[in-house]
């Protein structure tokens, strides 16, 4: 489910990037170098697009709200494991 997402959002992001006249980075290699958090990044497209271009600040807030939820499914998981870890270690007791 996360990756169908996350090619969900590069498709945006590609798309948008072409509409507004750039060039998109299509290289895997070059994405490690301009790799930034996600949440962060999409804070501060969302807060720089503010007002001034819908379109990207929609596409922006689309994302970062998915980011949060994928950050957020990673910590119950982490959770989660944690719990049953500490179930295990009891019932071997």
């Amino acid at each position: 489910m996360h990756a169908t997402e996350k090619l969900a959002h590069a498709e945006l992001i590609v798309n948008r990037i072409v509409q507004l006249g750039g060039t998109p980075v299509l290289h895997p290699a070059e994405w490690e170098k301009k790799a930034r958090c996600a949440i962060k990044r999409y804070e501060e497209i969302a807060t720089l697009t503010a007002g001034k271009d819908h379109i990207t600040h929609s596409i922006a807030v689309q994302i970062l709200t998915d980011e949060l939820e994928h950050e957020q499914d990673i910590e119950d998981w982490i959770n989660d494991i944690n719990r049953m870890r500490e179930d295990f270690k009891k019932l071997r007791m």
